[in-house]
């Protein structure tokens, strides 16, 4: 059985004290030194916090992307013992020869074989990180892009890693509706392939679910972006 803990309003809380915490002790996502030992929480936190590798490193795509390859199991490794990368890194950027600005975003799935949680009991857990906005041109054009939307109810119908398509909402409208800069990303992260696996990220949690299914085996799966 998957559990599939889509928890980014949950996140923002829990991203504010654990980044407290973790500043308060002198860390950030660029030390090395061994942290103390992190409740379940701030490991995940942790986790999602390793997706600022390198914002604030100018680059290509390319570039950006090898940092990312050799830093990231490190910097999982701060946070608790048994974190490896187990999807990505995927770093973007709209303009991949780029060398003066930073990424756009950055993605990847890490993966616990027995992370415990509060009530003592070890779970496979993965965490699919997705760093926040970036101090990009693109990325605060995509966040702010609120003056047209997205109908979900016709986009879930065709599949949330399809293209989506911008349009005003009209008045009196019952269906939900998200800011076209939001939709358009998250079709981005769902369905740009992983340099290293060749699959999208969609496909490779609905392969871990299957996984999962087969074995009957409780895996956990939180999605985390911290602000």
């Amino acid at each position: 059985m998957v559990l599939l803990y889509l928890s980014l309003s949950l996140a923002l809380v829990v991203s504010t004290l654990a980044a407290s915490m973790l500043q308060r002790e002198g860390y950030n996502s660029l030390n090395t030194r061994a942290p103390a030992p992190y409740n379940v929480y701030q490991q995940i936190f942790g986790q999602a916090w390793s997706a600022y590798g390198v914002s604030n490193i100018a680059g290509t795509q390319e570039q950006l992307q090898e940092i990312m390859n050799k830093t990231l199991p490190g910097l999982l490794l701060k946070y608790g013992p048994g974190w490896t990368p187990a999807f990505g890194p995927v770093v973007y950027k709209q303009n991949a020869t780029d060398n003066t600005t930073t990424a756009d975003n950055v993605w990847f799935a890490s993966y616990n074989a027995a992370l415990v949680y509060e009530n003592g009991t070890p779970y496979p857990t993965f965490v699919v990180s997705v760093a926040g906005t970036q101090q990009t041109p693109l990325d605060w054009v995509n966040d702010a892009e609120v003056s047209r939307g997205v109908n979900t109810t016709e986009w879930a119908a065709r599949g949330f890693t399809w293209k989506p398509t911008p349009s005003v909402a009209p008045a009196g409208s019952t269906s939900p509706w998200i800011s076209y800069g939001v939709a358009n990303a998250t079709s981005r992260v769902g369905d740009t392939f992983s340099p290293y696996t060749q699959t999208p990220l969609h496909e490779w949690l609905w392969a871990q679910g299957e996984a999962a299914r087969r074995t009957r085996r409780e895996t956990k799966v939180h999605l985390h972006r911290p602000q």
